[in-house]
């Protein structure tokens, strides 16, 4: 037998084990099909978002116009209204195929460069009120989602929604900005870009960048996603590197000759630095001269 006091001690062990053993959160299938399914819910949003209102591509689609005149303008007498995007075709047009911004004067003086000119990150980045935005959207999928199949509660609904919208955010930010070689963001304007800015050189970091980039060398009618890859396999938009790469044309150094500012190629050399890959050489006709 052990001695009384050894005996004691074990049976209090036993009691903290056994109160701390029921106090630990269960694990259930429900909380394991969180994260993937609000993953996904983001991915999904995500795209919906890119494609339908930043590219417009809600003014030409049957099925969008028809649902917004049937459940929501039409019941107000009201004509579907048009949406441009919120400068986002503006920055694409003001982008290479090299991820550089074209800075010559003349494209500095056009109508679509002044649309930018307010905000310091050229439409690119996630401020927010964006994040605010984006959050309000992903109730309307992420609280029946996980109320009616997961069986959370409002609660615990927000309380897994709000640090992966930040997430997003932060990873975002950590990118897109960075990648057209704009300044990071601050927690003023948004989510830090410092958050995630340690991850811009990882696999998963490359691979969202060159996802992006071919997006834009396809006009962007493809690899809408950005920060939660996904959807786009699912539909049939993803295209791969091999299949866009050659379509590249412009970089920074084609496109403003003679007139490129040194200044911003090295901002931009160190903007790809950043994510592990190499700047484009410029043309030998350059480089000759």
């Amino acid at each position: 037998a052990l001695p009384p006091a050894v005996a004691a001690a074990a049976a209090g062990a036993k009691a903290v084990g056994a109160v701390a053993l029921a106090a630990a959160p269960k694990v259930t299938w429900r909380r394991v099909a969180a994260v993937p399914t609000l993953y996904w819910l983001m991915s999904i949003n995500e795209y919906f978002t890119h494609k339908y209102y930043q590219h417009a591509e809600f003014n030409t689609s049957p099925w969008f116009q028809w649902l917004a005149r049937t459940f929501v303008y039409g019941p107000l007498g009201r004509d579907v209204p048009k949406t441009r995007g919120g400068g986002h075709v503006e920055h694409h047009a003001e982008t290479l195929d090299d991820m550089t911004l074209k800075t010559d004067e003349k494209w500095r003086k056009t109508k679509v460069a002044k649309m930018l000119d307010d905000d310091i990150f050229r439409g690119t980045a996630f401020t927010w009120t964006v994040t605010g935005i984006m959050t309000v959207q992903m109730c309307f999928t992420t609280i029946p989602v996980f109320k009616f199949l997961l069986g959370y509660t409002l609660r615990d609904t927000f309380l897994a929604l709000a640090p992966a919208m930040l997430l997003h955010a932060a990873a975002w930010n950590a990118l897109h900005p960075n990648m057209h070689a704009l300044p990071d963001i601050t927690w003023r304007e948004g989510v830090p870009s410092s958050w995630l800015a340690w991850a811009r050189s990882s696999w998963f970091f490359r691979f969202l960048y060159t996802n992006h980039e071919g997006h834009h060398v396809v006009g962007g009618r493809g690899n809408y996603n950005v920060a939660c890859p996904g959807t786009d396999h699912l539909v049939g938009t993803f295209i791969k590197e091999a299949a866009w790469r050659p379509r590249c044309r412009t970089t920074y150094a084609t496109y403003h000759g003679e007139d490129m500012s040194v200044e911003q190629q090295i901002a931009n050399h160190v903007a790809r630095e950043s994510f592990g890959l190499k700047s484009e050489a410029p043309p030998p006709s350059l480089v000759a001269a």
